[in-house]
Parts: C-alpha cells; structure tokens; sequence
C-alpha cells in the first residue's frame, strides 16, 4: 500500500505546466517516431558549435600569462617534473588539470600554443551544449522535486522499472524533442555564443573556458539531480575537477553546498518532528561531500608535500595589497565595465520577472524554479564578491566573468519564460493559424539575440583594433586593460626575442624577466619572474607596493643581481626602440661596476625592432653589446 502511494506522490506531486504529466501518454506511434533521430536537435546544435567556433576564431591570440603554464607543461612532458626552473618547486601556476592537458599533448608533438587554442575553442562549444542540455532539462521539469528526503523510484520489488517508468521514459524522449521546437530553449546558448567576453577567452591560450565548461556541467547536473530528487556524486566530482582547473572551483563548491543546506535543513527539521530519519537520503548526502572532498582532498594532500604550501605562489603575490580600498575600488570598477559593456543595468528587469514568476510557482507548491534560481543568484553574488575583493584583472573582454557568462545567459533565458507561457495560452484560443503574438514574440527574440551580437561585435571590434605602435614602444589600453591587439602583440613578440635568445645564448644561461610568460617559454632558459609568480622569496618576503592586479609584488634590483642572471631584462631595464639603444657614459660606468653591459636583440618582423637588455660581461653569451661600448 506504502509502495502505491510512493508511485501516485511521484506521478502527482509536481504538476508543471510543460511537464509530461499534461500531454498525456504517447501513443504506440509516437513512441517509435520519439526514437528516431530528432533533426531540429541536430541541426541546431550543429549551427550552435559552428557559431560559436566562428565567434572564437575571431580572436585568435595567445597571451603572454598562458605561456606560464605552457612552461610547466613543458617541463612535466619533458622532465617528469611539474616545475618553472628544473630543480626548483615553485607553483607558480592555478591551473593544475589545463597544465597536465598541455603536457599531454605536448608528450604526442603537437605545439603547445597550438593546441591550447584548440582545447579552447572546443570547451567553448562544449559549454553551450552543456547549456542547451539545462535549458532543455528546466523546460522538462520531470520528477518529483522535492527539498527533503527523496521520494522511492517506480521501480518493481526487484529494483527494475516498471511499465509506467518505461511509458515515462518514452514521455521524456519526447519531451526532448519538443523543448528543442521551442524557441526560447536556445536562447540561453546563442547568447553566450554570441557574448563577446566568452568568444574572446576561448582563445588567449588559458584555462578560462576549461573552468567554465566544468563548472556550467557541475551546476547542471545538480539541477538535473535536485529536478529527479536523487543525488548522486557526478555534480561534486565535476566541481572538484573545475577546482582542480581553477581555484575558484572551491567558491563556486562552498556555494553548492550552502544553496543545499538553505534546501535540506527545513525538511530534515520536519522528518525530526515526526521522530523519522531518512538514513537512505542523508547517506547520498554524505556521498555527495565525498564526491568533491575525497578527489580535491586528494591533490590538495599532493600539493602541499610537492610544494611545501597550503597556496600556490601565485596566492601569496595576488593577495597582497599596499591599499585594499584601491584594491576593491579597481574591483567595483571591473565589474562596472562588464555591466556598462553588455548593458546589464537596462536589462535587469527580465530576471526580476522570471523571479518573481519563479516565486509565485513555489506558492503554488512547484518550488524547482526558485530552487534554480536561488542557486544562480548565489553564485553570481559568490564569484562577483570575489572578483571585487581581489581587484579585477588587467587584461579586457571580462576574462573572470566568464564562467558568469553561463548563469546570466540562463537568468535572462528563463526571466522570458512568463512572456512565453502567454504566447502558448493566446495561441491556444486563436483561430488564427499564425497568431500575430508569436510573430511579435518570435520577432523580440530576435531582436534580442541580435542586439547582444551587434554589441559584441562592436566590443570586440574596440579590443582587437586599440593599439598604438611607435617608435619607442606601444600601448594598448582602455578602461586601465590591456587590449586584446596589445596582449596578442605583446606576447607574439616576446616568442621572437626567445627565439632569438634560443639560437645564441647557452642553454644553461639565466634570464631576469618582467613578462615571464613567451619570452622564457621560446627561449627555453632557467628564469626569474621579477613579479614573483614563480619565485618564493618575493612571494613570501617582498611587500606588495602597487594595486594593480597580478602585479601587487615587484623585485627589487639588488635581489635580482644577488641571483647573478647572466641577462636582465626586467622593468626599467628594458629599452624597446627603433634603434640600437646608446647609453650614455655615466650608465656605461653604473652598470660596468655591477658587471653588466647593454646588447640588442632584433629579430626580423620586431616592431619598434630593438629590444635592448643588460647581459653579464665575464661570460659570453654569444650576443653583442651595443656599439656604445666599442671604444
């Protein structure tokens, strides 16, 4: 008798409007037809990836920072050892599972920079597809979601499913091809297909879209396993990979499961009252935590015996501050950017609808749309309150709001699904074969879609163009970050001047560098980060003197020379021009007591084409001090 009861709760507890339980069952034709190949799906999901890849080629550049990590792949591939110099453990990476991907590639031939874009662009596409499967999962809404202990599967006393499970199965089959005719399921995917800032960072050669195609994954199949009331370990063991990818997965974690218990306690407090303890749902619970905790707690433990710290170095550099006021205030700033650049502001009346509606649902005892979108807002005000604690970022196209790209495309998706149950219900009383509202309705879908992608082709546009180039140098700023053209520059330039160093300085040489990304990746020599990402001593011992991000920490001269690098190529040192730099007798003097003199590097294709560093005078180097010094 429990067991029928079990079986009608399931069927009745949740009557959503787009469910299955309001189309009725499928007849023995439509069964067959729901298991052929849904051409809509297909095709759709074809144009979708080839967007989005279109989008992504159109910024096709590799930052300087990514070739950080490209060094630790290398060294990993090549030496066994995940490390920046050979002999020395410094983490000066965050980016664990995107370096050991590069290195694998790399152990194979295939180019590193090569293959990173690649990666890049096919998360990318992954990460709508991941989108479309939770649009499509939210139309659906099968199951019984419940916020307490779940209810028994229609299963026979065996455990195998019954005739009304596999009817329902059927149902579902179907319901997936009808989501896909429905307009507004892919709009969620196409606007972050058609997104500026997540086109962009498929590309840069980071672990950006790595991260995000993880952490969209983890967040679906929790709603997919909250929608079916049966947790499973899938959804922590994908955020302990996003963690693993980049460490904000642990944020977006610690949010999951403050989301789960706001969901869980009122109903465990109700099973306590009845003296009742699901010991069934509190052990799937327990699974969960070990879903995420025994994999992260497992490389964490690695971590720290290979490293020897709790945080990577890069840690100890980012979160230091002279002024955390200023810090914050760059970080309101950033976040100001990306609201101005895609007009949040003007649009935050579409998911104050779809959460007013999701609220009215709950009312009505069908509480999985508030529970959807309690966990969107949570994440958005967990990863905008990190972002703006630690000041932003320095590079444009909104690189640390992109794994927010994903949230926000499903808020403004489902903030319209109001309007669309008004279409469907005009529809369904007009005579008219084509009702004039879904014309209008398809209409402002499209004006929708087409606005976000005028607006990020004209942002775009603004990023790949800003870029100065003179005789002494160039520049490429707005809004106080570097421009895409500026990085794509900037690093492609710096893989000219290691190559150069490559075929003349021996391989056992020492290098000083500011931008210790392409330059020491090309030339292959032993090098010091003057910012300390991949240096102890200024990590831990050197205060922070500037706010700006990723920055905060700088070297001084006289640690640097302690180290006796055979080339300096540091900050204030660096002389970038159209001709060989000329110092005069008193720097000549300076730097011949402290053992240094100046040389040039000007490989072909260089612009401005001189790029002049000190170089020690007791070695040779194989390179030529500037004609200064040829008395």
């Amino acid at each position: 008798m429990d067991k029928m009861l079990s079986m009608q709760h399931f069927d009745s507890f949740h009557r959503f409007p787009d469910g299955p339980a309001n189309r009725g069952r499928p007849d023995e034709a439509g069964l067959t037809r729901s298991r052929r190949l849904d051409w809509v799906l297909i095709l759709g999901a074809l144009l979708l990836g080839l967007a989005g890849l279109w989008h992504a080629t159109r910024f096709d550049f590799v930052c300087d920072d990514a070739y950080i990590s490209f060094r630790y792949a290398q060294n990993l591939s090549r030496h066994g050892v995940l490390v920046w110099n050979l002999g020395e453990r410094v983490e000066g990476y965050t980016n664990f599972l995107w370096t050991v991907l590069l290195a694998g590639v790399d152990h194979v031939g295939i180019a590193i920079p090569k293959a990173s874009l690649i990666f890049g662009r096919l998360f990318g596409v992954a990460g709508l597809f991941v989108l479309l499967w939770i649009s499509i999962i939210l139309r659906r809404e099968v199951g019984s979601f419940r916020s307490g202990p779940g209810s028994p599967a229609p299963t026979d006393r065996n455990g195998r499913s019954t005739s009304q499970e596999r009817q329902r199965s059927a149902t579902i089959r179907s319901e997936w091809q009808r989501a896909t005719r429905e307009p507004l399921t892919w709009l969620a995917p196409l606007l972050a297909a058609s997104t500026a800032g997540y086109a962009c960072w498929s590309s840069g050669g980071l672990e950006t879209q790595m991260f995000t195609f993880l952490a969209t994954a983890a967040m679906g199949i929790y709603l997919y396993e909250a929608q079916k009331d049966h947790h499973t370990i899938l959804s922590s063991l994908v955020m302990a990979l996003a963690a693993m990818t980049r460490p904000e997965g642990v944020l977006l974690y610690a949010i999951m499961v403050l989301h789960r218990l706001t969901w869980d306690i009122p109903a465990a407090l109700s099973t306590l009252k009845r003296h009742r303890i699901s010991w069934s749902s509190l052990g799937r619970r327990v699974l969960w935590g070990a879903g995420f905790v025994m994999p992260y707690g497992l490389y964490f433990l690695w971590r720290y015996h290979y490293y020897g710290y709790l945080f990577p170095n890069t840690y100890y550099v980012k979160a230091s501050s002279p002024n955390w006021a200023q810090t914050r205030t760059f970080g309101w700033t950033y976040l100001s950017t990306f609201a101005r650049d895609y007009h949040l502001v003007h649009l935050t009346w579409i998911p104050a609808v779809g959460l007013a509606w999701s609220l009215v649902e709950a009312i009505r005892k069908r509480p999985f749309r508030s529970f959807a979108w309690s966990l969107w807002i949570l994440l958005a005000t967990g990863l905008a309150a990190h972002v703006i604690r630690v000041g932003g970022d320095f590079m444009a196209m909104h690189r640390f709001w992109v794994p927010l790209i994903p949230v926000l495309a499903l808020m403004m998706q489902e903030g319209l699904r109001p309007f669309e149950s008004l279409v469907h219900v005009h529809a369904s009383i007009s005579s008219q074969r084509f009702p004039l509202v879904r014309a209008l309705w398809a209409t402002a879908l499209i004006a929708l879609l087409g606005a976000s992608a005028v607006n990020s082709y004209h942002l775009g546009h603004r990023s790949l163009t800003t870029l100065h180039v003179h005789r002494t140098g160039y520049d490429g700023e707005y809004d106080h970050l570097e421009s895409v053209a500026f990085m794509k520059k900037f690093a492609d330039d710096r893989v000219l001047i290691g190559r150069f160093l490559q075929h003349r300085v021996p391989a056992d040489a020492w290098i000083a560098v500011g931008g210790a990304g392409a330059i020491v990746y090309a030339s292959g020599l032993r090098a010091i980060d003057s910012f300390g990402l991949s240096d102890l001593h200024i990590a831990h011992d050197v205060k922070a003197t500037n706010v700006r991000p990723g920055h905060e920490k700088r070297a001084s001269l006289g640690y640097i020379l302690s180290r006796h690098p055979d080339i300096i190529c540091t900050p204030g040192i660096v002389r970038l021009q159209d001709w060989e730099y000329r110092p005069n007798r008193a720097e000549r003097a300076r730097w011949e007591r402290l053992g240094y003199e100046y040389f040039c590097a000007d490989p072909p294709h260089l612009k401005p084409s001189h790029y002049c560093c000190l170089m020690r005078v007791d070695r040779d180097l194989g390179l030529k001090p500037v004609s200064a010094y040829r008395y």
